[in-house]
């Protein structure tokens, strides 16, 4: 395992930058595989036959807002202009802590793949009977015949350098499927990146 070949090699190390660069590994090793932990947990959780979830209105806006929030340390790390592009409200009827997992799956994504210096943002509105948001950046971007194949368990983009579970699209098909949902993929910002519209039926507000 790579966890036990990381240890081994810190071990070994005999000076401080040897030691310093094995602990860096060992750790990012760790981060991988307790990621990967919970999004095994995610995924059997939104599984048919798990724990009932709890349905409530709720605004998308509410969660574009929150989104903000929790990935704004990562954004800043990479200089990346995350942000809220608010067109108006969008309620649904679902689960908010799993709309917020499916968000926040596609929020880390764009931020892991989009470079230093780039943007990612979040929209939504109202289209017809649905309620929608989109998360949509200018980084690496996804080929047309990968669209299908990216939402499978472990599949992840060839080519690609940055590291992943390769279970957080999966996570995110299976909770908006299970809301009445759907999702698209299409080209992101200047031509450039990926966007991700989510579809869900449309709930009107009280």
């Amino acid at each position: 395992r790579s966890s036990d070949l990381q240890l081994d090699i810190l071990n070994r190390a005999k000076t401080d930058p040897e030691r310093g660069r094995a602990a860096t590994k060992l750790q990012e090793g760790i981060e991988r595989a307790t990621h990967l932990v919970r999004q095994l947990l995610t995924l059997a959780r939104m599984e048919p036959d798990a724990t009932d979830h709890l349905h409530q209105p709720l605004d998308l806006a509410d969660i574009a807002q929150d989104m903000l929030e929790l990935y704004a340390d990562q954004a800043a790390k990479k200089q990346i202009h995350l942000a809220y592009m608010q067109t108006e409200s969008a309620f649904v009827y679902a689960d908010p802590t799993a709309l917020s997992i499916a968000i926040g799956n596609l929020v880390d994504n764009a931020l892991r793949y989009t470079p230093e210096e780039g943007m990612v943002h979040i929209h939504t509105y109202v289209q017809g009977a649905d309620a929608v948001i989109e998360v949509v950046d200018n980084g690496i971007g996804i080929p047309e015949y990968e669209h299908v194949r990216v939402f499978e368990r472990f599949y992840r983009v060839i080519g690609s350098n940055t590291e992943g579970t390769g279970l957080g699209l999966s996570i995110v098909h299976t909770i908006v499927t299970q809301h009445g949902g759907t999702i698209s993929i299409r080209t992101g910002i200047e031509g450039k990146g990926s966007s991700f519209t989510l579809r869900f039926p449309f709930y009107p507000s009280i």
